[in-house]
């Protein structure tokens, strides 16, 4: 008996393949998280801004309150024609004395730093401890008020921008990643193989 039923199920399992093979379908991918290779093209007041791109307890620093720095070359290599449907970021650092709520305003461009989204995130340490900790801001359905497109993400176009803007306190960032969420359609060649891989065994 369960022999027949595993032959039914291959056959109605065949049917569904060869009836929707030639339907795209969607996959919900991310890019996992990538970080910046360089730094300081259109803005680049920050201290030691480089030591932003590894977590090695060496920190990008700010002297004074509205200090700002770009990063970008983050090679997300996201497949072209994809959907963009989050873009997710990280900052890992310390904040200088200990201060409570201290602040980084960040924002995203998609024209190589000519523009930057209206969207701004707020990378805040209300910890009030000494150690790093990292603050998340965006996620996988939030696009930073914009839609994207798959070439707005390549490294000639893409940056972020981060600046200080506490009084007193600033942060010492140790590591900025960021994680592209994508959907790819895709269809085609791949059913089609196993359509004949079912059906002419």
């Amino acid at each position: 008996m369960i022999k027949y039923l595993l032959i039914l199920a291959l056959i109605l399992g065949g049917y569904f393949i060869y009836s929707w093979g030639d339907i795209p379908l969607a996959f919900a991918l991310d890019t996992g998280f990538k970080s910046p290779a360089s730094t300081g093209e259109d803005y680049n007041q920050w201290e030691t801004p480089a030591d932003a791109f590894v977590s090695d307890d060496y920190y990008a620093t700010q002297s004074a309150v509205n200090q700002r720095q770009d990063y970008y070359d983050f090679t997300f290599a996201v497949p072209a024609g994809a959907t963009i449907d989050g873009i997710e970021a990280t900052f890992e650092g310390d904040t200088a004395d200990y201060y409570t709520g201290t602040m980084l305003n960040v924002d995203l461009s998609h024209d190589g730093g000519t523009t930057y989204a209206s969207s701004i995130k707020e990378v805040v340490d209300n910890s009030n401890s000494p150690g790093d900790i990292t603050v998340t801001i965006g996620g996988a359905t939030d696009t930073w008020g914009r839609t994207w497109t798959d070439s707005e993400l390549s490294n000639a176009n893409f940056r972020l921008r981060a600046e200080n803007v506490n009084v007193i306190g600033t942060w010492g960032v140790d590591h900025i990643q960021i994680k592209v969420y994508y959907t790819e359609a895709s269809g085609g060649p791949v059913e089609e193989h196993t359509r004949r891989h079912i059906f002419h065994r």
